[in-house]
């Protein structure tokens, strides 16, 4: 037997009455009880009607049961739902977009690379880099707008003039002019030297033979070339300064170069740029000008005008554009012989202070110390001595 919570005892009396503003479930009436099984006639009420088709007479209680079940109606008829679409997870932005050489497609690089051609710069050969750079140009050019126009590519021009000035004071301040000065001077100390006192067939040596003795002769030469050799010093201490000053030059000529590099592939792209605009206007320009036929408003008009007019200051802009960058590229080889003609200078001008001078010291101090040799040795030795440095010296001015 199932017992309900009907079944529970109420509370006995001797417990305190509880409160009859709170209701339980004791307060309820018990429900009815559930009917019991029966078949699908015990379903219906007496005199209700079925909506289920009464058996025929005769059937099956089996074929009956299943006709019966058949007439109801559950959700397995129904369709199934489609199942919802998976979620996509996230991925990268552009990850299956190339964003290097593949994003420039190939008629755009023909283009470009005629538009090189067309004007005058199919020496310069740009990488996909540039290619697109030029290509953002292009594209952002604001073409009759006279203030742009007049303005486009005025910073690369102040860049080049800024360089050109630079180039002129580095080449014109004087230092090799200087070096080259004192070295005619160390050059004349060295010819200063008198050895005709040592040679027995000159005059003065004759003389000199008779009026002093060997050891006179060699001492007074010895002062002599003493004396030389302290102005020759006195003349390479007046150099370091700028000797120091020609070396920082010498490495600057090598960032000079660089930026003059920039500055012509900058002229390049501007060039390429404006020539790729200023074809696609001309393009243009005959099909706007028809449209004008039969058109009485003055404004469309005086807009194909205008962009007439900018076309043609266009090209006046890319005439000088191209002057411009012919200058460039005459100025990297004359920076390339400048960098080359004072780094000779340098090594000569060093070659002379570092080891022909001391050599020549050396050498003639030597030939004076000997005292088993005669005058005419020694004369000889000397002018060998003299010769060996003066013919460095006087290839250091040509």
């Amino acid at each position: 037997m199932v017992k309900t919570f009907h079944d529970v005892n109420r509370p006995a009396p001797s417990e305190p009455a509880a409160d009859p503003a709170i209701r339980t479930f004791h307060d309820q009436a018990p429900k009815p009880a559930a009917p019991a099984a029966a078949g699908p006639a015990a379903m219906f009420p007496a005199g209700a009607t079925s909506t289920t088709p009464a058996a025929p007479q005769g059937t099956a209680p089996a074929a009956a049961a299943a006709q019966a079940a058949a007439a109801v109606q559950t959700f397995h008829h129904l369709p199934a739902r489609e199942a919802a679409p998976r979620p996509v997870p996230p991925r990268v932005l552009f990850a299956d977009r190339a964003v290097t050489a593949e994003a420039i497609d190939a008629q755009w690089r023909e283009a470009t690379r005629a538009a090189l051609a067309d004007c005058d710069c199919a020496d310069f050969t740009p990488d996909d880099p540039t290619l697109q750079r030029i290509r953002m140009m292009a594209a952002e050019i604001r073409f009759d707008d006279a203030v742009y126009q007049t303005r486009y590519a005025s910073d690369v021009a102040e860049t080049l003039r800024q360089l050109q000035d630079e180039l002129a004071r580095k080449i014109g301040d004087g230092a090799i002019g200087r070096l080259q000065a004192a070295s005619r001077r160390m050059l004349e100390i060295v010819r200063g030297i008198d050895l005709d006192a040592l040679d027995s067939h000159s005059v003065s040596g004759r003389l000199a033979d008779w009026w002093k003795g060997r050891d006179a002769r060699r001492a007074a030469l010895r002062a002599e070339f003493e004396a030389a050799g302290g102005a020759i010093e006195r003349e390479i201490a007046g150099t370091r300064a700028d000797l120091a000053a020609l070396g920082q030059r010498l490495a600057e000529f090598g960032t000079l170069y660089a930026r003059n590099e920039t500055v012509f592939e900058l002229l390049t792209v501007h060039l390429a740029a404006a020539h790729l605009r200023l074809r696609q206007t001309e393009a243009e320009l005959p099909a706007r000008r028809a449209a004008l036929a039969g058109v009485t408003d003055p404004f469309a008009r005086q807009a194909v005008d205008a962009l007439e007019d900018a076309a043609a200051q266009w090209r006046r802009k890319l005439d000088n554009l191209r002057l411009l960058r012919h200058t460039t590229l005459l100025t990297l080889p004359q920076l390339r012989l400048t960098q080359r003609n004072l780094h000779a200078t340098l090594n000569r001008f060093g070659d002379m202070i570092d080891v022909l001078l001391p050599a020549w010291k050396q050498q003639f101090i030597t030939a004076l110390a000997l005292p088993e040799s005669d005058d005419g040795s020694l004369f000889d030795r000397l002018v060998e001595i003299q010769a060996s440095l003066r013919k460095p010296m006087e290839e250091l001015f040509k």
